[in-house]
């Protein structure tokens, strides 16, 4: 009888000892706090979302801490396709945490981007490389509406391009579209406004806005830069694209 007893004993302690250690394990934190430099204040437009490095930190009763790899996932609210202050949350079995930060235009702090539509510039030179044709489109986002757009074309050389003479032929794929060119003194830089007419359809199939050709040219590397377009209501200023 005794035996069945101390069994019986037993077995409860065995139980109970089980059921505190599988509590313990299973412990919630009272909070989360993010570890140091898990994020940054402030981020160029654009930046993807790195969580290398990025922790937060559990808090317990007990006074322990433990340290968690934060995932994808776990965060809600990184927003960098427009200019601003932000804030982000980082969420975890029920706890969450937050954090402020800055989005910021790279090319001038002063110009805020509001739009998540960008300008994309890709080049085509045949192979007698007589000239090279530049093709300017929307990428992301919606500006159908819009009704003008400036951006400049700079070369790191001579675009091959004459003050006296300029070369370029400029073709838009709405139908009632029209241009204005304005070349650098030193011929590095263009800068082209192209605009509706008679409120005619200024962008595209595919977001295409403009075709530049610049004859007598080489393979040269051209980027584009200070971009604004219209709705004929609000300018929208782009960041740089490659």
């Amino acid at each position: 009888m005794k035996k069945r007893l101390y069994a019986f004993i037993l077995t409860i302690l065995i139980f109970v000892t089980a059921v505190c250690l599988t509590g313990c394990s299973e412990r919630k934190a009272e909070k989360i706090t993010l570890a140091p430099n898990s994020f940054a204040t402030d981020y160029q437009v654009d930046t993807a979302l790195d969580l290398n490095g990025a922790f937060i930190v559990q808090h317990f009763a007990d006074d322990n801490t433990k340290r968690i790899q934060i995932t994808p996932d776990m965060v809600s609210g990184y927003d960098t396709s427009t200019t601003g202050t932000k804030t982000l949350t980082v969420s975890y079995n029920g706890l969450s945490v937050t954090h402020s930060y800055r989005v910021y235009n790279p090319e001038n702090a002063a110009k805020e981007i509001i739009t998540t539509a960008r300008l994309i510039l890709t080049v085509y030179i045949p192979d007698n490389g007589e000239y090279a044709e530049y093709t300017v489109k929307f990428t992301k986002g919606d500006l159908s509406g819009i009704s003008a757009a400036t951006f400049t074309m700079t070369g790191t050389e001579s675009l091959g391009i004459s003050a006296g003479k300029v070369n370029v032929s400029l073709s838009t794929e709405g139908k009632n579209a029209s241009y204005e060119s304005n070349l650098s003194g030193d011929g590095l830089k263009l800068k082209i406004l192209v605009f509706e007419k008679n409120g005619g359809t200024l962008l595209g199939e595919d977001g295409i806005l403009a075709k530049i050709r610049i004859t007598g040219g080489t393979n040269r590397s051209v980027t584009i830069s200070d971009i604004t377009v219209s709705d004929g209501t609000q300018n929208y200023y782009l960041p740089r694209t490659a």
